[in-house]
């Protein structure tokens, strides 16, 4: 019995150590596995890819900008902003000029912002809208004045009870200004970017065969929710330190979504405009 009790027994060191090795590879993969998951569900399905990117300078300084933006990945994304050169181009607003109470049709007052630019005005309920002539007319006897902001219209029928009544403009001289267009089903985009000028002397951008005008685009007020496979393109007014001796210079332009930032560079180009 004294012989069996002093005859002990385990395991060698190198066992031991295999064993230990064995357990933490195992739990270093289990680990790298739920890390791996999470970034994939979190950022990788993310992934935009930004095409088309230019900007253009004409004499006098002016500005414009234009690029494409593609959500390829798995999820739908928001829009945050968009920067040019660093400098975050700001998102513009609706002008609240009153509410719809399905009796009144006349509405004046004076709008926030001015010098107002000519030709930029458009005041609607989302039903009918009052589209600036580029010489103080808004349609009728509909009428806006672009030094003090005055506007009268009215309506031909009563804006319903709690629609709002909005104007959407461009004030001041060289201020910057955002505009988006979600494009749709069969939108023609084979082409590039080009500029033009409308009825209004607007400048505007267009690609292929949308948008036709200035009309076409939109302002956005908050972000911008882009859906898996879809695609929108950004057109600014004025962006923030361009001007015309950046011309041929390289510069970055940023898409800030709620997870990821998407860079591009572009080279700045002498403005052409049909």
């Amino acid at each position: 019995m004294q012989k069996l009790a002093r005859n002990r027994k385990g395991l060698s060191t190198v066992i031991t150590t295999l064993i230990i090795l064995v357990v933490a590879v195992l739990l270093a993969g289990v680990v790298t596995y739920y890390a791996t998951n999470v970034v994939m569900t979190r950022t990788t399905m993310e992934e935009v890819r930004i095409r088309k990117p230019h900007v253009w300078v004409q004499e006098g300084d002016n500005a414009y900008a234009t690029l494409m933006v593609q959500n390829i990945g798995g999820r739908d994304v928001l829009i945050d902003k968009v920067a040019i050169r660093g400098v975050v181009a700001p998102w513009g607003g609706l002008e609240v000029l009153g509410i719809g109470d399905a009796a009144t049709v006349a509405f004046t007052g004076n709008l926030a912002n001015v010098p107002i630019v000519a030709g930029s005005v458009i005041i609607t309920d989302g039903v009918e809208s009052f589209i600036d002539d580029g010489v103080g007319g808004l349609g009728g006897l509909n009428t806006i004045d672009y030094v003090t902001g005055a506007y009268d219209v009215t309506f031909a029928v009563a804006p319903i009870t709690g629609v709002e009544i909005t104007a959407d403009y461009d004030y001041g001289v060289d201020v910057t200004k955002v505009y988006y267009y979600i494009m749709q089903s069969g939108d023609d985009v084979s082409g590039d970017f080009e500029l033009s000028i409308d009825g209004s002397s607007n400048v505007y951008a267009h690609i292929g065969s949308v948008p036709l005008d200035l009309a076409g685009w939109d302002t956005p007020s908050s972000d911008i929710p882009l859906k898996s496979s879809g695609s929108m393109l950004f057109f600014i007014k004025n962006p923030t330190n361009i001007a015309l001796n950046d011309v041929g210079t390289t510069i970055s332009m940023t898409v800030f979504t709620s997870n990821a930032q998407w860079i591009v560079e572009t080279n700045v180009e002498a403005a052409v405009i049909d």
